[in-house]
């Protein structure tokens, strides 16, 4: 059974053994993390806020429960914690196909239209004909046409529904994060990461949450997405800790390392990959 254990104004946890205040642990809220990375707001005014504020990354750090060398203790209550406080960086959804688009898709060719016509007119002709049995011949190959257009149907929606899968699947990327001890990494699926993990990012890697610099090389460069008037564009930065620490979800990393601390996640976070994607499945594919 766990208990804490009360010393003056803190307590241990004898199942971490750590010190824990008795508020909180942390000492930051998700709102004011997310403050640091409003877009409206200057790259000097963010600095100073985080300076200021936070007594720069290293008051990140502190106030998270993080260190820069080894990360976050990264057990399941920490992670329940982190989560709870913090929101989870939850995959975004894929919408799922629709039998019905694919009903509507395979009946919106001119090929059965004609055939439909056809037929109808030839069941007319028959009921003119033999008023009592004209039309089975008609209403018999209607069937099998309605037939045809719902296995066809059925056969792209099991198609569209494996490209939503493989689209889900491509969303996955890991990258080395530092938890529970000093220098040792373990890879992670971008989408178990917590508010507070030590991420290292390399070229080619696509920054996985809004996260600071806690340190990077000299050549350390991003493409960031900035927003004008509506519009959006891709535009290259050289970051640093000391320039701009600043890197914004969904930022490609082109040249250089760094090692950053993730501080939002979820609906927090500027990006807007939190919406369901819309796939084009009207395309023909090889699935």
């Amino acid at each position: 059974m766990n208990q804490d254990y009360s010393l003056g104004d803190a307590q241990i946890n004898p199942d971490h053994g750590l010190f824990l205040q008795k508020n909180h642990i942390f000492q930051v809220t998700g709102e004011q993390l997310k403050q640091l990375f409003d877009r409206d707001s200057s790259v000097k005014d963010r600095i100073t806020r985080l300076e200021t504020s936070f007594q720069g990354v290293k008051g990140i750090l502190q106030k998270l429960g993080s260190e820069a060398m080894s990360g976050i203790m990264g057990d399941s209550r920490d992670l329940a914690r982190r989560q709870r406080n913090f929101q989870s960086n939850t995959k975004p959804e894929v919408k799922k196909a629709k039998f019905w688009d694919s009903f509507v898709e395979s009946i919106d060719q001119s090929i059965y239209w004609v055939l439909a016509i056809l037929v109808v007119i030839s069941i007319i002709a028959g009921m003119i004909n033999d008023p009592k049995w004209g039309w089975v011949k008609g209403v018999t190959i209607l069937l099998s046409i309605t037939l045809l257009v719902v296995i066809t149907a059925f056969a792209d929606y099991k198609k569209d529904e494996r490209f939503v899968e493989i689209a889900g699947v491509a969303k996955d990327e890991y990258l080395p994060v530092l938890r529970g001890k000093a220098g040792a990494t373990q890879t992670l699926d971008v989408w178990k990461l917590v508010v507070g993990d030590v991420v290292l990012l390399q070229a080619g890697d696509l920054v996985p949450a809004d996260c600071i610099i806690i340190e990077s090389s000299q050549s350390f460069k991003v493409s960031e997405e900035q927003h004008d008037e509506g519009e959006s564009e891709f535009v290259d930065h050289c970051k640093s800790y000391a320039s701009d620490p600043f890197l914004f979800a969904d930022s490609h990393v082109l040249n250089g390392t760094a090692k950053v601390v993730v501080v939002c996640v979820g609906n927090s976070e500027t990006s807007s990959r939190r919406e369901p994607d819309e796939l084009d499945l009207s395309e023909e594919s090889d699935l």
